[in-house]
């Protein structure tokens, strides 16, 4: 599990402009964002289907999954790979930009909410269940 932030666009480094025989009033070398186009739900999900490909197969190819498995996952309705790009922060929004790279930074887990049962781990979810005992309905199972 990651966050990562990505720009939606380019920077181009702008040269200063200003007259030669001032170089005190010279105009310092500045930035110019260009936005990016073209960012819809389509294009967001050929980049998450893009990256899931190339994720799995980055895995299989260093031994850590099996080619079965991959393919089996690239079938998951849910496979756990997911691009949003709901999320956008304006130019001149520190207080936004801080706050999203903070939630980004988060760890993975949360060491308060996994433990140990004999010799498993069990980790639990606040948005789902995820007990070993429950069904897929949130039931405990007998």
């Amino acid at each position: 599990h990651f966050h990562v932030c990505v720009v939606d666009g380019v920077f181009e480094q702008v040269p200063g402009e200003g007259d030669a025989d001032a170089q005190e009033a010279a105009i310092p070398a500045g930035v110019l964002f260009h936005p990016a186009t073209g960012v819809d739900a389509d294009a967001v999900a050929q980049v998450q289907a893009t990256l899931r490909k190339r994720i799995l197969r980055a895995f299989v190819g260093r031994g850590l999954l099996e080619s079965c498995d991959a393919k089996d996952m690239l079938a998951y309705q849910h496979s756990g790979f997911s691009v949003d790009a709901g999320v956008c922060i304006e130019a001149h929004d520190r207080a936004a930009l801080e706050r999203l790279l903070r939630y980004c930074a988060r760890p993975p887990f949360a060491m308060e909410r996994l433990r140990k049962e004999g010799a498993a781990l069990v980790y639990r979810c606040a948005k789902q269940r995820s007990e070993p005992t429950s069904d897929k309905r949130g039931a405990k199972a007998d």
